[in-house]
């Protein structure tokens, strides 16, 4: 990244602009498909093999999962709840001082 002196307020804004409103979109998209994931998971006893099962087959009772599966399932569940840590992070002011969103939607 190298400094310019020769950026304006304006291009400067519609940039900072143009961040926020994609953060914005990604983490709500974000949320939305761990909500979904949260479900499915819930609804498969809280369990990879089982949850593994429901979303490579359809079916959390019928079939088991193989490891590298189950594996694949794991590595997707810790990494939507990463995305919710980050959601959480966002707009929760008693994990920040305040709320980051309302701040990104001001440039929005």
């Amino acid at each position: 990244m190298s400094h310019s002196s020769e950026t304006t307020w304006a291009e400067m804004s519609e940039k900072v602009s143009r961040v926020s409103v994609r953060t914005l979109e990604s983490i709500q998209d974000g949320e939305e498909a761990y909500q979904i994931m949260l479900s499915k998971y819930s609804w498969s006893g809280n369990s990879d093999t089982t949850f593994a099962n429901l979303l490579y087959y359809g079916d959390k009772d019928a079939v088991t999962a193989t490891p590298e599966e189950i594996q694949a399932t794991t590595d997707l569940r810790e990494a939507m709840q990463a995305v919710h840590d980050l959601y959480k992070a966002l707009t929760n002011v008693s994990v920040t001082t305040e709320d980051r969103a309302a701040i990104l939607r001001t440039m929005a």
